[in-house]
């Protein structure tokens, strides 16, 4: 429900971007990071059943996505 997602959406995305600003070290990349992940948990919401705690997911997820973003500028190097 749209409500449920606004909810988890207003509680993670300021913690979730300072983790992914952790990794990339630029807050406009972190917030696409963070914005592009939630993106895509809504458009799959329908198959999301995940196997830790949604905090561990959402963490994790971030941290996987910044460090995709990382590899991806090293093989545009």
């Amino acid at each position: 429900d749209i409500r449920e997602f606004e909810r988890l959406f207003g509680k993670y995305y300021g913690p979730l971007c300072q983790h992914a600003n952790k990794i990339v070290h630029d807050m406009d990349i972190a917030e696409d990071i963070v914005q592009e992940f939630f993106y895509n948990f809504w458009k799959n919401r329908e198959t999301f059943s995940p196997k830790i705690s949604l905090n561990a997911y959402l963490y994790q997820s971030i941290q996987n996505n910044a460090l995709l973003h990382l590899k991806h500028l090293k093989v545009r190097e």
